[in-house]
């Protein structure tokens, strides 16, 4: 059984996945396999690195919570994502051609969990986070948020927006908690609304319905 590149990049946080691009990027410059015949549909390093550029300089630019910056920075990480997701599938049939596991790695992709097809594994369905309770933190900016804890929850994804949330589409890119007890937000502009939601996620990248959202007037 061959090995699977990891392609879950919405768990990454921005930092996080400005970093894994960049090392891709200079893996794939460097590797002795991919300096021949690269194909024309898998995004070159160069690109990766341009994409990464304008991701961090939207990261800056929505920083100050404008709607319009924040749809921009969306759009071009879920861009970078698919070109990730396209390069690591090249890399993946490169490691097979080559018989070579450990090149995803080299590469700089972590490695799907495997399972095991004659042991069929039971997920606990998740719900919803219950009772999430938005407050004020100790400093200006900052919103402390808390839940009741989800059985079964490996972790716990909180997305944000603007105001009263009126589609889908105000949401901004989720960040990943390892925690629902005591989840603290900086950098929030005080003197606006903002709302959040929160979902439980378990293992095999499964995922429970979003919590009902909260309101808070930033301090």
């Amino acid at each position: 059984m061959f090995d699977v590149a990891d392609t879950n990049f919405k768990r990454l946080s921005y930092p996080e996945l400005i970093l894994l691009t960049d090392t891709v990027a200079g893996n794939l410059e460097t590797h002795p396999l991919f300096q021949t015949n690269y194909p024309d549909v898998v995004p070159l390093p160069s690109h990766l690195r341009e994409q990464n550029a304008a991701l961090r300089a939207a990261v800056n630019a929505a920083a100050n919570r404008d709607t319009q910056k924040i749809a921009e920075r969306n759009s071009i990480r879920a861009a970078l994502e698919d070109d990730l997701k396209i390069v690591a599938a090249y890399v993946v049939m490169k490691s097979i051609k080559e018989n070579d596991p450990g090149l995803i790695t080299a590469i700089g992709f972590e490695l799907s969990v495997k399972s095991n097809s004659r042991s069929p594994i039971t997920y606990i369905p998740l719900n919803a986070p219950g009772e999430l309770i938005a407050k004020h933190g100790k400093m200006s900016g900052t919103v402390t948020l808390r839940a009741r804890k989800v059985p079964g929850a490996v972790m716990y994804e909180l997305q944000a927006c603007d105001g009263i949330p009126t589609g889908e589409e105000c949401w901004e890119t989720g960040r990943d908690f390892k925690s629902c007890s005591k989840i603290q937000v900086d950098g929030c502009e005080p003197a606006r609304r903002r709302s959040f939601r929160l979902r439980a996620k378990g293992d095999n990248n499964t995922h429970g319905p979003w919590s009902p959202h909260v309101t808070i007037i930033v301090l």
